[in-house]
C-alpha cells in the first residue's frame, strides 16, 4: 500500500509499476498494469508544495518528473 496525501491506493504485484495519475493508468515495460492498482488516480496526483508519502514494509515508491509530470 501507497498512500499520497491521505489517499491510500493498493499495489498488487511483486515488481515495478508505474502509475500516471495523469492518464489514470498503471504500467509496467509498455503492459498495461491498470487491474493490479486499486484506489483513486486523481486522490493520487501530486499538488504543487509539500507532499506527504507513505509505504507499507514491502512497497519501495519513487517518484519520477516526466514530460506529462510525474510517475509515481
Amino acid at each position: 500500500t501507497v498512500t499520497i496525501n491521505g489517499t491510500a491506493i493498493s499495489i498488487e504485484q511483486n515488481q515495478s509499476v508505474n502509475v500516471d495519475t495523469r492518464r489514470r493508468i498503471a504500467y509496467y515495460n509498455n503492459t498495461d498494469k491498470s487491474s493490479v492498482v486499486g484506489g483513486d488516480y486523481a486522490g493520487m496526483a501530486l499538488k504543487k508544495g509539500s507532499n506527504t508519502i507513505t509505504t507499507g514494509a514491502t512497497v519501495t515508491c519513487k517518484i519520477v518528473s516526466s514530460r506529462d509530470g510525474y510517475i509515481i
